[in-house]
């Protein structure tokens, strides 16, 4: 059986709680979040949040922010500043690995202190499965995408990170994955070991509100990580660019980041907003006529 947590807040907070939280439990009862971003970016990662808080469970994120990152300081927040460009992909090989470095010394820092690292995607859970194994603690491993697809690697490389990806899944305490197609893709255990299925959708109901008049021209946003393949986003970009009844808002980052920059410095038909938190973003797509949307 596959659990798939409901979009209900109530349900949502049931599920995560009784699947992490209450599995994490020991001596301590502080989770450790590790993201190779921001949360203020990751409407994902602040779902857990959430959860913890309302369970009145202990929590701190580890992040990075790379070049030109803005985000809200927390007393739960540990943030590795670098000038690391996002998608610049073996560029950043240096960058990363002091990233790593970082990652464990943290983690070791608050050892006595963490009952459980929930890591997000491959470039944060090979340390944090090393930091699990070497003292005793609980290995949480959330897989947004798979890590070679979403990063544009291929050949031996690739099949080197598919199956570090396979392995960590399933040495994992527990294993999120974002949808019931990725069990194959990551050749995931079914039955009592299955992966918990959280999928990225809001936990609330954010209410319907009435399409933008249309006035000749038409409205298309796009929210969203900027990922270089499997999002069409040069598709999309091309299309607004080529047409003088169509307005492209676009926010987010990721690999593609420059480009669109460039696209919106010469185009009048593209505006790009950059980073933006979950509630920024949403507002801002209420305001277009089509949303655009990857689908797996």
């Amino acid at each position: 059986m596959l659990y798939t947590a409901p979009t209900t807040l109530d349900a949502f907070v049931y599920r995560v709680h009784k699947q992490i939280f209450e599995n994490a439990r020991g001596d301590t009862l502080l989770i450790a979040f590790v993201r190779s971003y921001l949360s203020d970016y990751d409407s994902r990662i602040r779902k857990f949040f959430r959860c913890a808080e309302l369970v009145n469970e202990e929590f701190m994120f580890i992040g990075w922010a790379r070049a030109g990152a803005d985000y809200e300081p927390a007393p739960y927040k540990v943030i590795y500043r670098s000038g690391t460009r996002i998608g610049a992909r073996w560029g950043n090989f240096i960058g990363f690995l002091r990233w790593q470095r970082y990652l464990l010394a943290t983690l070791y820092k608050h050892r006595e202190k963490i009952a459980a690292v929930h890591c997000a995607d491959l470039d944060t859970a090979l340390v944090g499965y090393l930091f699990c194994w070497l003292f005793r603690k609980k290995f949480i491993f959330d897989i947004y995408d798979q890590y070679s697809s979403s990063r544009g690697v291929s050949g031996y490389a690739s099949r080197i990170m598919n199956c570090m990806e396979s392995y960590l899944a399933r040495e994992a305490h527990l294993c999120i994955i974002a949808a019931e197609e990725r069990v194959e893709q990551h050749r995931l255990q079914k039955g009592a070991n299955a992966p918990l299925i959280l999928e990225n959708v809001p936990l609330e109901d954010l209410g319907a509100e009435e399409i933008p008049e249309y006035s000749g021209t038409l409205h298309i946003g796009y929210f969203g990580v900027l990922e270089r393949r499997h999002r069409g986003i040069e598709d999309l970009v091309a299309f607004a660019s080529s047409r003088a009844d169509i307005h492209l808002h676009i926010a987010g980052y990721g690999a593609r980041e420059q480009e669109v920059r460039l696209a919106a410095s010469r185009s009048g038909n593209i505006t790009y907003y950059g980073p933006m938190q979950w509630a920024e973003g949403v507002a801002l797509m209420r305001q277009v006529h089509v949303i655009a949307v990857f689908i797996t």
